[in-house]
């Protein structure tokens, strides 16, 4: 794959991911900001569970920009940073101008370290929210089948604890929407480690790949011939 394509790869992946992430982040935050054809715009799922979407979506996302952009720094000769992070729009840049590292400094900072800033985010935001019982099959309306206290609450209780109505007919919701009967099911400490690790993968492959920008490999030096 060619730098050019691999340009043009890495321009995609990060305007989905920008977009979706600053969507979720106006959700979570109840901001008025809201991008053209915004899927949690309808108002239907809670800030908490719209965390817990973003972090679904964003992740594997921000895991596909980093390798690609680990593989264009990898392939780069440039001697600037700027020279081996990857050029939104397969733009012809002389890196030697000001204006064009201005240019990538700003990319670096809206398609990356925004992105995952808000991942950060959503992860704190989901571990704060609440896990209800919601009674299987509901005999009554929608808001008379959850209980009326948290099953679980908070990050300790997420985390650690198991839910206090385990035993209990029925099934976790995290976060319910009362008036539309919209939440996400919930697994016990299966679910919320498994969005920490995910999280945690997401993270840590943003900075190896700003590594890969930053501190390219050094050259190897040729092997010296033995004197005969």
């Amino acid at each position: 794959m060619s730098q050019s394509l691999l340009n043009k790869v890495w321009s995609f992946l990060v305007v989905v991911l920008l977009y979706l992430a600053l969507n979720v982040w106006s959700i979570t935050q109840q901001w008025q900001l809201s991008l053209p054809g915004n899927p949690f715009k309808d108002g239907k799922t809670t800030p908490f569970g719209v965390a817990l979407y973003g972090i679904l979506l964003c992740c594997p996302l921000l895991i596909l920009v980093s390798i690609v952009t680990r593989i264009y720094s990898a392939r780069s000769i440039g001697h600037r940073w700027q020279d081996r992070f990857p050029r939104f729009g397969d733009f012809e840049l002389d890196t030697s101008t000001p204006d064009a590292r201005a240019f990538q400094a700003i990319c670096l900072v809206v398609f990356l370290v925004i992105p995952l800033t808000g991942i950060a985010h959503f992860q704190n935001k989901m571990l704060h929210g609440s896990v209800f019982l919601k009674k299987e099959p509901c005999p009554t309306a929608p808001t008379d089948c959850l209980s009326k206290e948290t099953t679980l609450e908070g990050w300790r209780g997420m985390l650690f604890h198991k839910p206090k109505d385990g035993k209990t007919a029925g099934m976790l919701v995290y976060d319910p929407d009362l008036k539309n009967d919209i939440a996400p099911t919930f697994i016990p400490l299966a679910e919320p480690w498994g969005c920490l690790i995910l999280v945690s993968i997401s993270a840590l492959s943003g900075i190896w790949c700003l590594q890969g920008v930053f501190l390219p490999a050094s050259p190897q030096r040729p092997a010296r011939r033995k004197a005969h």
